[in-house]
């Protein structure tokens, strides 16, 4: 299990991800876009931070997202969600592989929980 976590500043969402400067990334390359930046406005409800925990294992608690399709090379994957806690959302997300650092291929499901900011 990981957690990833995300930030809003001047109405953009970022991921907060320690390190990207030395992977060779600018601060565009953290920036959700999308689908996925409306997902993160919803859950956030009105906040400023979203963290969730995830994982390629079904954990307690746990949302969904379905593999739906690469969008090229390793730039990303679109994924599928159909209800976040009980509400049906039914929205494509785009996940940049910044998420996935270290790993050979998207995972087929991810599994995720919004949980408070330490």
């Amino acid at each position: 299990m990981y957690t990833v976590s995300y930030y809003k500043i001047a109405g953009r969402w970022y991921l907060d991800a320690s390190g990207y400067a030395d992977a060779g990334l600018k601060e565009e390359h953290l920036e959700s876009i999308g689908a996925f930046r409306d997902f993160l406005e919803l859950v956030a409800d009105g906040g400023s931070t979203v963290v969730f925990h995830m994982d390629t294992v079904p954990f307690d608690g746990a949302d969904r997202l379905d593999f739906v399709d690469s969008s090229g090379g390793d730039s990303g994957g679109y994924y599928h969600i159909g209800s976040f806690r009980g509400q049906q959302v039914d929205m494509e997300l785009w996940f940049n592989t910044m998420i996935y650092i270290g790993r050979t291929a998207m995972p087929k499901t991810i599994y995720f929980k919004r949980v408070t900011p330490p």
